[in-house]
């Protein structure tokens, strides 16, 4: 094999991995991300690979042109058509706003036209990449396994070419370049590459197939390694799936954690190709299928050892990422992220390298018992690739709609097992029919009991599967549970010893768990082992983020108000809101188990999916904000944390900006952020990208120094002390509030932060986080399980401002004036909020020098300073 073709088709490889990420993000942007969605997107991908291996390999056998010249053609239209990529999906917009955006009969008929819209935006340049493997397998010189072994090389160049372009594209280039830059270097690449092919093409001849030996012609293998390929396909991308979906509840969800696993796994393909050339070369064909029967059990008992890994590996991690000082902020930031990123790879590796290598060496061996005739490699290697690619495309969609949901991630992986054994069995039996006379007896007589034992053995796992608990398994933030889960049985104690599971399933899109602690009586919900809701504990940012938009609104029970509300998670946000008797409330919520744990949280939510004004709608918050329909009095985010992939563009400027058309005149925006696990820079650009769609903005505490609800209109949101007093009166609303101690005007002004001027002072010249840039996605999960919430509460401080200053119908007199910053003070200091308490009493000792609850503040200010909690 020419080793230009070698080194071209690495970086091809490399390429086409980051067209794969780059048109993914910006086709779930279009289409959504709730899981069908997804999955049409990546069928519509691999279907052009496989239709393209499919068409250039019966063409290329025919046609008399130098095959670097053919892929250099192949190369520069890749480049080509991938420019035109963006512009067709801005043309289809308007069709996929069209689209059914809520899961049921006619979500399922959206998701065919995403498909076909899809494929309709990738056909040609997935074609084109589909069609290089078969163009350039007529490189291959000698007869028979000596091309299947030159192919075999040149596939296993270019899926390490894919690892490069994963590593590459998710850790360096799209963080600092955007996806949009990111796609224009790739096309200048596939450009440079098919001019070297052009040039490559002229200084060298064309390699004539080795004359046919002189014996009878190997038989034609017929469908047996397209078989093989396809189901073995299947097998490896249902592993690859249920371990991206277990490895997540450990490593977190990020994109980085995502690349993490699929560079993993695709190391382990190319591994296993360069291992499975070398054993398929020169070797019989009854060789290569008892090595290829091998290799398919070895993958399924390296499948059946995650069973047993995957619950170990919480406690490891959390043990790990102490012992690497990974908790330590003071090491930098670039380091801590090297140094995280290598823990993660270690991790990713351990649970997928085994049978993602043996997973590799299918298809070189499969190639050593395809190609019998040199002369039609091309269409040999072309109906092979396409075997493969609709393997890939059957196991993911199968593992993610049909067994994940119905047998649950063990389940699914014990069914990818037995799949690999059964054909680890039938490829064996192949290998004793191809033997001949007494040699075959004798294989066929070890073969018998061969099967035997594979069928005992998958029954035996069945039966000593590894039991998994729930709360193991699901503990996405083990490294904060401190020292005490440095080891496992501590790990254990942490998670188990004061905790009772109420509610555990694993959905479609997302793993869910409710629990309850029982010293604090505190019910969590947890998605994907994030906690995102709570009973006790996040009970004031729940509430005021549905409270706050209505109160600052002044929604009167007798109005025709609406309010929608995306991420149901617990429902006591969606319970706030019916609180204030809207006309009608729609609540978004993407993963079906969701709905159903929030059963558990009836006491505390009003059960409002019982309120008949509420309409629950099974979408993505982007899905349904870009979708043609009503415009909302109050519509509030609720997602969860911005460094997790699938959250993540629920934060950005075109997410706002979709927001923004969705109100009513008047409406207001309610946005959830942390500021815990992100730095103030990040926060900065977060308000930033706010401010920069809503003309006017307020900033409020959720939970004081760990969560800020955002308020965003094009009204004006002015402290009016009247319209809050007139809302608070309602009894519905008062006993809500009431169990966050939130009772008068003044105890909802001590969550007020700042203003519109005071955001966007403390935002100035922060850059915007854009569906582009993705810049939150790739910037926050480098602080992940970092506490930053002192720095960001200290860079707010500058900013923060009296709520009373120039708020609308406060009495003129002095002295019920400054009975009001007495009530802010002692509401403050209720909070812990020493400094504005502080800065409160003294505003009400210069309106009224003689108010009694200032007179103290003397003494009261020398107490603080003495706690230490006054600087």
């Amino acid at each position: 094999m020419p080793r230009a073709a070698i080194v071209l088709f690495f970086l091809s490889g490399a390429v086409g991995l980051v067209y794969e990420v780059v048109w993914l993000r910006l086709l779930v942007l279009l289409f959504g991300s709730a899981h069908l969605a997804v999955t049409a997107v990546l069928t519509a991908f691999m279907s052009g690979l496989g239709l393209g291996a499919l068409i250039f390999g019966r063409w290329v056998d025919r046609t008399g042109w130098h095959p670097l010249a053919v892929y250099g053609v192949l190369e520069i239209g890749i480049g080509v058509s991938a420019l035109a990529v963006p512009v067709l999906i801005d043309g289809i917009r308007p069709i996929a706003a069209s689209l059914p955006f809520a899961v049921g009969a006619t979500f399922h008929a959206g998701s065919l036209v995403r498909f076909l819209l899809a494929l309709a935006v990738l056909i040609v340049p997935t074609m084109l990449i589909g069609g290089t493997l078969p163009v350039l397998s007529r490189l291959a010189r000698g007869a028979q396994r000596g091309a299947g072994a030159g192919v075999s090389i040149l596939y296993a160049f270019n899926v390490a070419g894919a690892v490069l372009g994963v590593v590459v594209t998710g850790f360096i280039v799209l963080p600092l370049a955007g996806a949009a830059l990111t796609g224009a270097a790739a096309t200048a690449v596939n450009a440079a590459l098919g001019v070297a092919a052009l040039v490559a093409s002229r200084a060298r001849p064309i390699a004539k197939p080795a004359p046919a030996p002189a014996r009878p012609p190997t038989p034609d293998a017929g469908p047996f390694p397209r078989i093989v390929v396809g189901v073995a396909g299947a097998v490896a991308m249902t592993y690859e799936v249920v371990w991206t979906r277990l490895l997540g509840l450990v490593l977190g969800s990020s994109v980085y954690a995502f690349s993490v696993m699929l560079a993993t796994f695709l190391a382990g393909l190319a591994v296993g190709a360069a291992l499975g050339t070398r054993w398929a070369a020169g070797s019989s064909e009854r060789t290569v299928l008892r090595r290829l029967a091998g290799v398919l059990a070895g993958g399924a008992v390296a499948g059946y050892a995650t069973l047993h890994l995957l619950p170990a590996l919480p406690a490891a991690y959390a043990t790990a990422f102490h012992e690497l000082g990974l908790a330590d902020e003071s090491a930098g930031l670039p380091w801590r992220a090297v140094r995280l990123a290598a823990l993660q790879f270690a991790v990713a590796g351990a649970a997928m390298l085994p049978a993602a290598v043996c997973a590799g060496m299918v298809f070189p061996l499969a190639l050593g018992i395809a190609v019998t005739d040199p002369r039609r490699i091309g269409r040999t290697v072309g109906a092979l690739s396409a075997a493969s690619t609709a393997g890939t495309i059957i196991g993911a969609a199968l593992a993610g709609i049909v067994l994940v949901p119905l047998a649950g991630l063990q389940g699914s992986l014990l069914v990818a097992v037995g799949a690999g054994l059964l054909l680890a069995t039938v490829v064996r039996g192949r290998g004793a029919r191809r033997s001949q006379g007494r040699r075959r007896l004798a294989v066929v007589g070890a073969d018998a009991p061969v099967g035997a034992f594979h069928g005992m053995m998958m029954a035996q796992l069945v039966a000593a599967r590894p039991t998994w608990e729930p709360l193991d398994m699901n503990s996405e933030y083990a490294p904060e549970l401190g020292a005490a889960a440095r080891t496992r049985d501590g790990f254990r104690a942490a998670q188990r010893d004061d905790t009772e599971v109420l509610f555990y399933e694993e959905g479609i899109t997302a793993n869910v768990l409710v629990a309850r602690q029982r010293s604090t009586d505190n019910i969590w919900l947890s998605i994907d082992g994030k906690i995102d809701a709570s009973s006790r504990s996040d009970l004031a940012t729940q509430l005021l983020l549905g409270h706050l938009p209505m109160l600052w609104r002044g929604v009167r029970p007798d109005d025709a108000s609406s309010a929608a509300v995306i991420g149901y998670a617990s429902g006591i946000t969606t319970g706030a809101v019916t609180r204030h008797a809207p006309s009608r409330v729609v609540a978004v919520e993407i993963e079906p188990a969701v709905i159903r744990a929030s059963a558990h949280f009836d006491d505390v939510n009003h059960a409002p999916l019982r309120d008949p004004a509420v309409r629950l709608v099974g979408s993505d918050g982007r899905t349904f904000l870009a979708s043609a329909g009503d415009a909302y009095d109050v519509i509030v985010s609720e997602p969860s944390n911005p460094w997790m992939s699938i959250a993540a563009n629920l934060f950005t400027r075109e997410f706002f900006e979709a927001g923004r058309r969705r109100l009513a005149p008047g409406g207001i925006f309610s946005q959830w952020i942390q500021l815990y696990g992100m730095r103030p820079d990040d926060l900065r650009s977060l308000v930033a990208t706010f401010a920069a769609v809503f003309p006017r903005v307020a900033v409020f505490w959720g939970i004081p120094g760990r969560d800020l609800v955002l308020l965003g209109s094009e009204a004006a949101l002015d402290v009016d002390v009247g319209r809050l007093e007139g809302v608070l009166s309602r009894a519905p609303v008062a006993a809500d509030l009431a169990r966050i101690d939130v009772r008068v005007a003044e105890d909802v002004l001590a969550f007020y932060v700042t203003d519109d001027a005071g955001a966007r002072a403390f935002a100035a010249g922060a850059p915007l986080n854009t569906d582009d840039n993705g810049r939150i996605e790739f910037r926050a999960p480098l602080s992940l399980h970092a506490d930053t919430r002192s720095a960001n509460v200290a860079a707010l401080a500058p900013f923060t401002v009296d709520p009373l200053a120039g708020a609308a119908n406060l009495e003129p007199d002095a002295e019920r004036r400054a009975e009001r910053h007495v009530a802010l003070g002692r509401a403050f200091y209720r909070r812990e909020m020493y400094g504005r308490a502080v800065a409160a009493l003294r505003e009400a000792q210069a309106l009224r020098p003689t108010e009694t609850g200032a007179l103290r503040l003397e003494s009261y200010e020398r107490v603080l300073r003495e706690a230490g909690e006054l600087r």
